[in-house]
């Protein structure tokens, strides 16, 4: 794996798949952008920010147990408060707002099951 981190940056939060292929974390490497990232524990492969939101904060990352879905928690640019957002940890298809209550904060997500 490679990746450029942003001076001061900070990479934490970290979510392992249970099947051990897969960690998530959130980093600020990116201009400082809060944003979550998916790679392959093997080190082969590329980092991947799959909630690409250059103006949202995104993190408390989980990953499903065979790590190919990712959940968060994000403040999407189009919101005024945290939602439960879902993707693909590999960055393809579309981020899922599973939440939409703007009325209420909606975080911590936990995906669990096999």
């Amino acid at each position: 794996m490679s990746g450029s981190n942003y001076p001061g940056g900070d990479d934490d939060s970290p979510s392992l798949s249970a099947d051990g292929s897969k960690v998530a974390w959130r980093s600020n490497r990116e201009q400082g952008n809060l944003e979550v990232y998916v790679a392959s524990t093997d080190g082969t492969g590329e980092i991947v920010n799959v909630s690409k939101d250059p103006g949202g904060g995104n993190e408390y990352p989980s990953l499903s147990a065979d790590g190919r879905t990712v959940a968060w928690q994000g403040w999407p640019v189009h919101s005024s408060s945290y939602e439960v957002r879902l993707a693909n940890s590999d960055g393809t298809g579309v981020i899922v707002d599973v939440t939409d209550d703007l009325s209420r904060f909606d975080g911590y997500p936990s995906l669990q099951g096999n």
